[in-house]
């Protein structure tokens, strides 16, 4: 396919494969804001078996939920939890670390019943680029 000319919009094929190629394939994580202690998420996202630790800057808690294992909620407890991010996580590396959209998008959905704000998702499309969104843009909640 030609390359556009300077001054030229390229073709709408071109345009929508560009798009489609940034879509993210691989879903690594939510971020949000919430006042809820690390007890209460791991009971509001369904997640079992799990296991509460923390560290001199860090918590966390490890568990499964929805058939998913080393699911990590974690956070600073430097500050008050609405003033930092609180991360949803699958505890592995590269493709270990992916958590399946359907997962992503209910426990993004039980987050937003209970109040959690600012709900991002980050992860990875095909090539490997970093990705970042919105819950809403990504998941469609």
């Amino acid at each position: 396919m030609p390359v556009a000319e300077a001054g030229h919009k390229q073709p709408a094929q071109v345009q929508r494969l560009h798009i489609k190629r940034n879509k993210m394939k691989h879903h690594t994580a939510l971020h949000f804001r919430t006042d809820m202690s690390l007890e209460q998420l791991a009971s509001v996202v369904g997640l079992q078996d799990f296991e509460l630790d923390c560290e001199n800057e860090d918590e966390w808690v490890i568990g499964s939920c929805y058939g998913v294992s080393q699911i990590d909620i974690c956070r600073t407890h430097k500050v008050p939890p609405l003033e930092t991010d609180t991360t949803v996580l699958r505890y592995g590396h590269e493709m270990e670390s992916v958590i399946p959209k359907d997962v992503l998008t209910r426990i993004a959905q039980s987050l937003i019943a209970n109040g959690a704000r600012g709900i991002s998702v980050t992860g990875f499309d095909t090539w490997g680029k970093f990705l970042y969104a919105s819950a809403e843009d990504e998941l469609g909640i």
